[in-house]
């Protein structure tokens, strides 16, 4: 697909077709460098577990961002590729569990201070963030 927006909505219809099948996962998996929140999103859908390994190096690639700007991004980054390996019934190991609970904390405390960060975040957020229907439909 060309565009990131097409491999989410090609990934979603793959998910909720249901398919068992390992070329399924695979094109899941490859979102994963582009697109990490989306990607763990679909491959904890699909329930796969044969993607843990690629789910498990992805977090482990994702270090914990220093304060200012990206830093809401990669914390959530962080704390979705992380809740799919649990809902993939994986285990974190005690390093990916403490970057996680870090990530978890600090994404917890910019959303609630709000300000650029968090809009810049929702601006670049999937349509399911924003919602689907233009102004005026």
């Amino acid at each position: 697909c060309a565009t990131r927006e097409a491999r989410v909505r090609l990934g979603s219809a793959l998910v909720r077709a249901g398919l068992r099948d390992g070329r399924v996962r695979a094109a899941l998996t490859t979102m994963l460098a582009d697109d990490p929140i989306e990607a763990a999103g679909l491959l904890a859908g699909h329930g796969d577990a044969d993607a843990l390994p690629d789910v498990s190096a992805a977090l482990d690639r994702l270090a914990l961002p220093p304060p200012g700007p990206g830093e809401l991004r990669r914390c959530e980054e962080i704390v979705a590729l992380a809740q799919a390996t649990l809902a993939l019934r994986g285990n974190l190991t005690a390093e990916q569990r403490t970057k996680f609970e870090r990530a978890y904390s600090r994404s917890d405390e910019l959303w609630a201070c709000g300000g650029p960060e968090v809009d810049e975040f929702v601006a670049r957020a999937p349509e399911l963030v924003r919602g689907t229907e233009s102004p005026g439909a």
